[in-house]
């Protein structure tokens, strides 16, 4: 495997790259989906994570994804590199336990394309802050 990426889904997606024994099944994309639990509890012990940015660098638009461990109150604002608010993306609201996703259009909050630069996403959840920096690109 080469790369992978989770799709809107929660589907793992990965690209299988050449080996050593130059099997027929090189080079393809494939993708494994999620499946329930049946029964077996959540594992614990999980905390907040939130997942980087992709595609990153960003050309036009992004996906952010975090994972909640439980059900909290979150709030998701995106900032340019002097520290200014370009766009809020996720308003102070309680989310669910989960994987939770959302698109960035590379808009800002007026609906103005925002400039190539540094980016950073700061995701507040539950009293914790986390943040992920990426580029945009035109």
């Amino acid at each position: 495997m080469s790369d992978w990426a989770v799709g809107p889904d929660g589907a793992l997606w990965y690209c299988r790259q050449a080996d050593a024994t130059f099997s027929s099944n090189t080079g393809q994309i494939r993708r494994i989906l999620p499946t329930s639990a049946l029964g077996v509890p959540p594992p614990t012990g999980g905390g907040l994570q939130f997942l980087p940015p992709a595609p990153s660098p960003a050309r036009g638009s992004t996906r952010l994804a975090w994972i909640l461990p439980r059900a909290g109150r979150v709030e998701l604002t995106l900032h340019d590199a002097g520290g200014r608010i370009v766009r809020r993306l996720v308003p102070p609201e309680t989310e669910p336990p989960g994987l939770h996703a959302i698109p960035w259009d590379g808009l800002d909050d007026h609906g103005r394309k925002a400039s190539p630069g540094v980016y950073i996403a700061r995701l507040l959840a539950d009293g914790h802050e986390m943040e992920r920096r990426f580029p945009l690109l035109r």
